[in-house]
């Protein structure tokens, strides 16, 4: 469900109501039993623990929620991927998808060049595939890829490169905004194994304002 715009917002509304609860709930039982004897876990360290308890269980859920439940989310901080993300675009990803089926051309995806710094691209090459770069243009197996998301400042000129088949193994990733991404053009391509998760929707856009028109704005393919 919350690899869908409706599941992400009801999740985000679960979570809201119950941290309202745990505030209101406990007022509502309060005042008509004021004077009530305390129960035997009415004891400051009781509730140290609890906190400390679930702030553990937040710290490891947290940074793990990708394998535990199949989704994540990020922040993009670049205009690499302009015009299709921007900077200040919050995005849900689907951390499942690539368990039974391969990156597919087209995705957006979350990956790492292997310095250990998770960047957002676009696949534009698998496995079998003969790329070569005219420019900002993409030619798979001799063709010309018609890009509409793709940009580039057009007084800036961009080198070609020349014909790369790609092995059983490997996908090759652009940013969409050509002119200002640091991508498969200079790392090269990348294995299935550093291809992590596929970029859903964006859920929540700001720059210095709230930009409404930006969310949700969904981006998978199914």
């Amino acid at each position: 469900m919350v690899v869908h715009p409706a599941g992400w917002y009801a999740l985000f509304a679960v979570v809201v109501l119950l941290w309202l609860g745990q505030l209101v709930h406990p007022i509502i039982l309060a005042r008509p039993n004021s004077l009530a004897p305390p129960k035997s876990y009415n004891r400051w360290w009781w509730y140290v623990a609890w906190i400390v308890g679930l702030s553990v269980v937040t710290a490891f859920i947290a940074p793990n929620r990708g394998k535990l439940f199949g989704y994540d989310h990020y922040y993009i901080p670049s205009m690499s991927m302009a015009p299709t993300l921007q900077a200040g675009d919050r995005i849900a990803v689907d951390a499942w998808r690539y368990r039974a089926v391969p990156p597919a051309l087209g995705d957006i995806v979350v990956c790492d060049f292997g310095d250990g710094t998770l960047v957002v691209k676009r696949v534009v090459g698998v496995p079998g595939d003969t790329i070569e770069l005219r420019g900002p243009q993409v030619v798979r197996n001799g063709r010309l890829v018609e890009e509409p998301y793709a940009s580039a400042e057009p007084r800036v000129e961009l080198p070609d490169a020349a014909p790369l088949m790609l092995g059983a193994d490997e996908f090759f990733l652009l940013g969409d905004n050509r002119a200002n991404s640091f991508d498969s053009r200079q790392r090269g391509p990348l294995g299935r194994g550093q291809i992590y998760s596929r970029v859903e929707f964006v859920y929540f856009s700001s720059s210095g304002t709230v930009n409404w028109e930006r969310f949700p704005v969904v981006l998978g393919a199914d």
